[in-house]
């Protein structure tokens, strides 16, 4: 699954999905999360693309 240039998109899914800003979170926690976010989408977007 490919990414974004430059995360913004990512960031702001991550901060829409779980509720947070990414100004109340340490860097190193929020980039886990955009990894854990990321994963989840992925899993999603698989299945849809595999039942098309």
């Amino acid at each position: 699954m490919g990414y974004d240039n430059n995360g913004i998109p990512t960031e702001q899914l991550v901060e829409k999905d779980l509720k947070i800003n990414i100004k109340d979170v340490e860097r190193k926690e929020f980039v886990q999360k955009c990894l854990d976010v990321v994963d989840k989408y992925k899993v999603l977007y698989e299945n849809l693309w595999r039942s098309m």
